[in-house]
């Protein structure tokens, strides 16, 4: 299994956490090629063409694609990632949250239509787990035919909310309702953050005190 993330060479050190974190368990990239011009839509573009490139990854190998910032491994979580996928019996997951942010207005309704029992309801692109060529087909349809239409956002989570909205019957795609895979420690997170159980935790918007505190709190609960 694979675990990929981008940055851009100046900040390469705040990856840190995420490779710590992470250690030998699984085989961790880490591209330094964010480009400023993409925004964030260098995690589609610029993994993509990684993915295309690196024929040492096998099609049906299991890639989770995660935020090199402010997301880190629970090392502490009981279970086995690889097989909960295959467990799951779908060809990509998507990490899910309870605020609907950095999304087109118009894909709100589809997203609360999906599901009235579960409060994490909207996309976070932060954590996506799928098969090589599931992304390889995702990502190239949203850069075909998506990204030249919104790329001056360059929300990656934007691009995706609408591709999945535009594709959800024809993909085997799945929402972790449950925060099995990811939890998004956003700014309504008011559970107890030692209670989190999920394989990865992303914490939102760092540049929020409150939040920075959440996140240091459970970066050295994990890594102690």
């Amino acid at each position: 299994m694979y675990v990929i993330t981008i940055s851009d060479k100046q900040n390469i050190s705040k990856t840190d956490i995420l490779k710590t974190s992470i250690n030998d368990l699984y085989k961790l990239v880490i591209l330094d090629n964010y480009d400023p011009n993409l925004g964030n839509l260098s995690k589609i573009v610029k993994i993509y063409e990684y993915m295309q490139k690196s024929d040492y990854i096998k099609a049906n190998d299991i890639i989770c694609i995660v935020d090199g910032h402010d997301i880190i491994y629970n090392k502490s979580k009981k279970g086995d990632l690889f097989k909960t996928f295959i467990e799951h019996k779908k060809d990509i997951i998507i990490s899910c949250e309870t605020k609907f942010s950095h999304q087109e207005n118009s894909v709100k309704e589809f997203y609360e239509k999906l599901t009235t029992s579960f409060k994490n309801k909207y996309i976070n692109s932060g954590f996506i787990i799928g098969y090589k060529w599931a992304f390889i087909k995702a990502f190239g349809d949203i850069i075909n035919n998506i990204i030249h239409i919104y790329n001056k956002n360059k929300s990656d989570q934007r691009v995706l909310s609408l591709y999945i909205k535009n594709n959800y019957d024809k993909l085997s795609m799945g929402l972790d309702y449950n925060n099995i895979f990811c939890t998004t420690v956003n700014t309504e997170y008011n559970e107890n953050i030692e209670n989190i159980d999920s394989f990865f935790i992303h914490v939102t918007f760092l540049k929020n005190q409150c939040q920075k505190l959440k996140y240091d709190k459970i970066c050295k609960n994990i890594l102690s």
